[in-house]
Protein backbone atom coordinates (compact mmCIF):
# COMPACT_ATOMS: atom_id res chain seq x y z
CA UNK A 1 0.00 0.00 0.00
CA UNK A 2 1.02 3.58 -0.64
CA UNK A 3 0.08 6.62 1.42
CA UNK A 4 -1.90 9.21 -0.54
CA UNK A 5 -2.48 12.76 0.62
CA UNK A 6 -5.86 14.27 -0.28
CA UNK A 7 -6.13 18.05 0.09
CA UNK A 8 -9.31 20.12 -0.17
CA UNK A 9 -8.45 23.24 -2.20
CA UNK A 10 -10.59 26.21 -3.20
CA UNK A 11 -11.40 26.40 -6.89
CA UNK A 12 -9.47 29.65 -7.41
CA UNK A 13 -6.45 30.64 -9.45
CA UNK A 14 -3.21 29.78 -7.66
CA UNK A 15 -4.46 27.38 -4.97
CA UNK A 16 -2.83 24.33 -6.53
CA UNK A 17 0.36 26.37 -6.94
CA UNK A 18 0.30 27.15 -3.21
CA UNK A 19 0.44 23.43 -2.43
CA UNK A 20 3.10 22.58 -5.00
CA UNK A 21 5.16 25.62 -4.00
CA UNK A 22 5.23 24.62 -0.34
CA UNK A 23 6.20 21.07 -1.25
CA UNK A 24 8.90 22.28 -3.64
CA UNK A 25 10.34 24.66 -1.03
CA UNK A 26 10.68 21.67 1.29
CA UNK A 27 12.26 19.37 -1.32
CA UNK A 28 9.27 17.03 -1.41
CA UNK A 29 8.91 15.34 -4.78
CA UNK A 30 5.44 14.76 -6.24
CA UNK A 31 5.30 11.28 -7.83
CA UNK A 32 1.66 11.32 -8.94
CA UNK A 33 -1.00 14.02 -9.01
CA UNK A 34 -4.74 14.21 -9.57
CA UNK A 35 -7.29 17.02 -9.21
CA UNK A 36 -11.06 16.66 -9.31
CA UNK A 37 -13.16 19.78 -9.02
CA UNK A 38 -16.60 21.21 -8.47
CA UNK A 39 -17.58 24.85 -8.89
CA UNK A 40 -16.39 25.73 -5.36
CA UNK A 41 -13.54 23.39 -4.43
CA UNK A 42 -11.29 20.63 -5.65
CA UNK A 43 -9.71 17.52 -4.24
CA UNK A 44 -5.99 17.37 -4.91
CA UNK A 45 -4.60 13.86 -4.52
CA UNK A 46 -0.85 13.40 -4.25
CA UNK A 47 1.67 10.62 -3.96
CA UNK A 48 4.93 12.08 -2.69
CA UNK A 49 8.35 10.66 -1.88
CA UNK A 50 8.26 11.79 1.78
CA UNK A 51 4.64 11.71 2.90
CA UNK A 52 5.38 12.18 6.61
CA UNK A 53 7.38 15.33 5.87
CA UNK A 54 4.63 16.48 3.50
CA UNK A 55 2.05 16.00 6.28
CA UNK A 56 4.16 18.10 8.64
CA UNK A 57 4.62 20.91 6.10
CA UNK A 58 0.94 20.94 5.12
CA UNK A 59 -0.14 21.10 8.79
CA UNK A 60 2.28 23.96 9.45
CA UNK A 61 0.69 25.86 6.55
CA UNK A 62 -2.91 25.20 7.65
CA UNK A 63 -3.97 22.97 4.75
CA UNK A 64 -6.88 20.64 5.42
CA UNK A 65 -5.99 17.14 4.26
CA UNK A 66 -6.24 13.45 5.03
CA UNK A 67 -3.92 10.55 4.40
CA UNK A 68 -5.18 7.20 3.13
CA UNK A 69 -3.92 4.01 1.60
CA UNK A 70 -4.06 3.36 -2.14
CA UNK A 71 -2.70 0.70 -4.45
CA UNK A 72 -0.22 1.29 -7.24
CA UNK A 73 -0.72 -1.30 -9.96
CA UNK A 74 1.87 -1.70 -12.69
CA UNK A 75 0.27 -2.28 -16.06
CA UNK A 76 1.80 -3.89 -19.10
CA UNK A 77 2.25 -1.48 -22.01
CA UNK A 78 -0.39 -3.06 -24.27
CA UNK A 79 -4.03 -2.63 -25.21
CA UNK A 80 -6.37 -4.16 -22.66
CA UNK A 81 -3.96 -4.18 -19.72
CA UNK A 82 -6.12 -1.84 -17.63
CA UNK A 83 -9.22 -3.77 -18.65
CA UNK A 84 -7.64 -6.99 -17.38
CA UNK A 85 -7.02 -5.45 -13.95
CA UNK A 86 -10.54 -4.02 -13.78
CA UNK A 87 -12.02 -7.37 -14.81
CA UNK A 88 -10.24 -9.08 -11.93
CA UNK A 89 -11.56 -6.47 -9.48
CA UNK A 90 -15.09 -6.78 -10.89
CA UNK A 91 -15.02 -10.57 -10.71
CA UNK A 92 -13.92 -10.29 -7.09
CA UNK A 93 -16.72 -7.76 -6.42
CA UNK A 94 -14.20 -5.02 -5.56
CA UNK A 95 -15.40 -1.49 -6.38
CA UNK A 96 -13.21 1.28 -7.72
CA UNK A 97 -13.78 4.75 -6.25
CA UNK A 98 -11.45 6.63 -8.63
CA UNK A 99 -8.26 6.20 -10.60
CA UNK A 100 -5.58 8.45 -12.03
CA UNK A 101 -2.35 7.81 -13.80
CA UNK A 102 1.19 8.91 -14.33
CA UNK A 103 1.90 8.95 -18.06
CA UNK A 104 5.37 8.12 -19.36
CA UNK A 105 6.62 8.88 -22.87
CA UNK A 106 10.16 7.96 -23.91
CA UNK A 107 11.06 7.61 -20.21
CA UNK A 108 9.89 11.18 -19.54
CA UNK A 109 6.85 11.81 -17.36
CA UNK A 110 4.05 13.83 -18.94
CA UNK A 111 1.46 15.66 -16.87
CA UNK A 112 -1.87 16.24 -18.57
CA UNK A 113 -3.12 19.75 -17.78
CA UNK A 114 -6.51 21.19 -18.73
CA UNK A 115 -6.67 24.99 -18.86
CA UNK A 116 -9.32 27.53 -19.83
CA UNK A 117 -7.04 28.80 -22.62
CA UNK A 118 -4.91 26.02 -24.11
CA UNK A 119 -3.56 28.20 -26.91
CA UNK A 120 -2.28 30.87 -24.53
CA UNK A 121 -0.91 28.27 -22.10
CA UNK A 122 0.97 26.54 -24.92
CA UNK A 123 2.41 29.85 -26.14
CA UNK A 124 3.56 30.96 -22.69
CA UNK A 125 5.08 27.60 -21.75
CA UNK A 126 6.80 27.22 -25.12
CA UNK A 127 8.32 30.68 -24.80
CA UNK A 128 9.78 29.55 -21.46
CA UNK A 129 11.39 26.50 -23.07
CA UNK A 130 8.79 23.99 -21.89
CA UNK A 131 7.91 21.30 -24.44
CA UNK A 132 4.13 21.14 -24.88
CA UNK A 133 2.51 18.35 -26.86
CA UNK A 134 -1.07 18.10 -28.04
CA UNK A 135 -2.95 14.79 -28.04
Amino acid sequence: MIKQISILVENEIGTIFEVTDILAQNNINIKAFSVNDTSDFGILRLLVDEYEEAEKVLKENDFGFKVGDVLAVELEHRPGALNDVLKILKEENIGVNYMYSMVIKDDKPLMVIDTHDSVKATKVLTEKGIIVEWY
